[in-house]
């Protein structure tokens, strides 16, 4: 498998353009897998040759890692981390509101309780309640009994630190279209997607055999 992905990035053609007087930004989220990183990455291209904008991307892969790689093989070279412990340090502003946020919030679902949360809660204005909630179900069956338990406070933690920083990229690289690969669960393209939705951004989910436009509402579905 390592040779022929070696091979592969060797022969892949660099078809992502970088501007010197670009309209704006596309932003590629990564999900972490090899099939949609190409999707991606030809759906991306083909936003930022039509209109011009230089592309970058979230990822929570390191800058070595294979799937970085790839992305790097069609010409990307603006990469971010979407969440990783270390980026704690690097963005330690970020983390003190994070904190702030994370500490608010339980006091509000306690007060409260989950139905409120999965319906209402949001952060900075983006409905997220759900997303959180469907990532702590997942795997620990924890709709049985759902609770404020070690769990449920470090994904809302981690969803909170996400959505202040993809919008801390978003307008430090102004942002008009998002490129996503999977619209569920409170990662970095759930999140990625609820933004572009309250910010007007357009947002497309490509697939090997269609393409879905998001707008307006999580409804909305061209």
């Amino acid at each position: 498998m390592s040779k022929y992905f070696n091979k592969f990035l060797h022969l892949n053609k660099k078809i992502i353009k970088n501007y010197n007087n670009s309209n704006g930004y596309v932003l590629l989220v990564d999900r972490g897998r090899y099939l949609s990183a190409i999707n991606l990455s030809i759906m991306t291209s083909a936003i930022n040759k039509k209109h011009k904008v230089n592309a970058l991307v979230i990822t929570d892969y390191d800058d070595n890692s294979n799937i970085v790689n790839l992305y790097k093989s069609f010409g990307f070279k603006n990469f971010h981390l979407g969440f990783r412990y270390k980026l704690i340090l690097k963005k330690f502003f970020i983390f003190i509101k994070a904190i702030y946020l994370l500490i608010k919030s339980i006091i509000v679902i306690k007060k409260k309780d989950f139905f409120w949360f999965i319906n209402n809660f949001k952060v900075e204005n983006i409905k997220i309640g759900d997303l959180i909630y469907d990532t702590y179900i997942r795997n620990y069956h924890k709709f049985i009994n759902p609770k404020i338990d070690i769990i449920f406070v470090n994904i809302l933690f981690k969803s909170i630190f996400r959505i202040l920083n993809i919008l801390s990229c978003i307008e430090k690289y102004p942002t008009k279209f998002i490129v996503i690969g999977s619209p569920t669960y409170s990662h970095n393209g759930g999140i990625a997607l609820r933004i572009g939705l309250e910010k007007n951004i357009k947002v497309f989910e490509p697939y090997t055999n269609l393409i879905k436009k998001r707008s307006g509402s999580l409804n909305q579905v061209e």
